[in-house]
């Protein structure tokens, strides 16, 4: 999660699409736990 939250830092400065690329590294990094401790359907 630092690891995608720096590279998304990184990559605002860089304009949208920039951005945009790189906010899918954060959210697969945040589902790792969310799958991992999330209560069963």
């Amino acid at each position: 999660m630092v690891t995608s939250a720096a590279a998304l830092s990184d990559a605002a400065g860089g304009g949208l699409d920039s951005l945009r690329a790189a906010i899918g590294a954060v959210g697969k990094s945040c589902g790792g736990c969310h799958d991992t401790y999330r209560q069963p359907k």
